[in-house]
């Protein structure tokens, strides 16, 4: 809904596309690292440690995300089409590192902390009574939250991105202003979720939060410069 309002202002404006410079191999090499790596830790069967959390709730019900997961694949697909359409290849895959790199960095320090989540005991239930895997591994994956960092990840890198459109196509304040603000609540959103689903305490999605923020605020400043709009040709 964010980028269609946002593509609706830009084939609306009369000025030139804010085109970045083009891709470099050293930029594919990263994303495709990022990428292996990535799915690599994701198949481990196993967290790396197995740390005594006795403080932690694991008594709450099990239930279905109310976000999907797949729905930060189609965000970062749409969003990299988007600025690839408008601002050249960098900031396509820049996209792409950001989101990638936010997931890889989320499964590092999930599977180091092997924290349970809050509905441990009822999915340990589930995953006996029905021989699901997915389940058993997902059991102790709580700390950080994948779905907050790559929200909150996605949606400072949408931000980042409009701003520098915003900068380029000569829009308003206020356009850079929303730009920030709608991606940022909806993030804010999907992070309540996680709590309400009972799929992570509070400081789960905090770590995620800040996980996905720090991540897309270091590739955009790496890729951009320290500014965080009005830098480009």
């Amino acid at each position: 809904m964010i980028l269609l309002l946002y593509s609706n202002l830009i084939l609306a404006s009369p000025n030139s596309p804010s085109v970045t410079d083009s891709a470099q191999w050293s930029d594919a090499v990263l994303l495709g690292g990022a990428t292996a790596a990535y799915f690599t830790v994701h198949a481990q069967k196993k967290t790396f440690f197995d740390w005594e959390w006795s403080t932690t709730r694991t008594d709450l019900s099990f239930k279905e995300d109310t976000v999907p997961t797949a729905s930060f694949y189609v965000w970062s697909a749409a969003l990299s089409l988007a600025a690839g359409l408008e601002s050249g290849s960098k900031e396509s895959v820049a996209v792409l590192q950001s989101f990638s790199l936010t997931g890889l960095a989320t499964e590092l320090l999930k599977y180091s902390f092997a924290r349970p989540r809050p509905d441990f005991e009822d999915r340990m239930r589930i995953a006996t009574a029905t021989n699901d895997e997915k389940l058993l591994r997902d059991a102790k994956l709580s700390l950080p939250s994948g779905h907050s960092s790559s929200a909150f990840g996605l949606a400072l890198h949408t931000s980042l991105w409009l701003h520098r459109v915003a900068c380029a196509r000569s829009w308003g304040q206020a356009a850079i202003v929303t730009g920030y603000a709608l991606p940022l609540a909806l993030a804010t959103g999907i992070g309540i979720t996680r709590v309400t689903d009972h799929r992570h305490n509070p400081s789960d999605v905090l770590a995620g939060a800040a996980v996905g923020l720090g991540v897309s605020y270091g590739i955009n400043r790496w890729q951009f410069g320290p500014r965080a709009g009005c830098t480009q040709p």
